[in-house]
């Protein structure tokens, strides 16, 4: 018995046309993802948005109830905030940098005090700041895992008891 590598007649008909038609969708499908400006090219990558589910999360967290999770992507960092949903009841914020130069600044406030304590992140003891200013207190801590390998993580808050929670959930990060 011969085995023929040519397929049958209809078979060789129909592949062209998948082939065309596929070719058709993959070409459409490009154009469309380039076609922009400039402008709106930067905007899509400065836009801070939630992660979508199938985009996990590079590290787990304890996320206090009425929280959510924004990103923001940069060339070279990422930046995870976490807000309140409803931010009517203080200023506060906490997150996480992953990059390779964290902002290390002191607080924009002209007067404040600085305290330095050691207490855990990421399953480890590390050395926290903390800053009180006139009008709020941020706690944060650096860790530098190599030349282009840090991490930021902070919280902060103009309510006592509402920085004590965030501390915690920034404290949870592993």
């Amino acid at each position: 018995m011969v085995l023929s590598a040519r397929p049958s007649t209809p078979l060789r008909r129909t592949f062209p046309v998948l082939g065309v038609a596929l070719f058709g969708v993959l070409t459409l499908s490009l154009f469309t993802a380039s076609c922009g400006t400039e402008e709106d090219k930067a905007k899509k990558d400065t836009t801070v948005t939630q992660p979508p589910v199938d985009d996990p999360l590079p590290f787990e967290v304890d996320l206090l109830p009425g929280y959510k999770v924004e990103k923001q992507q940069g060339a070279d960092f990422v930046v995870y905030y976490f807000q309140a949903e409803d931010t009517s009841l203080s200023e506060h914020e906490g997150g996480i940098y992953f990059g390779s130069a964290p902002d290390t600044s002191a607080p924009r406030a002209q007067e404040y005090t600085r305290r330095e304590f050691r207490d855990a992140f990421m399953g480890d003891t590390a050395n926290w700041r903390e800053y009180t200013t006139a009008t709020y207190v941020q706690r944060e801590v650096y860790l530098d895992l190599g030349p282009q390998e840090k991490i930021h993580s902070w919280c902060y808050s103009n309510d006592s008891a509402r920085l004590e929670q965030l501390y915690g959930m920034i404290k949870s990060i592993r």
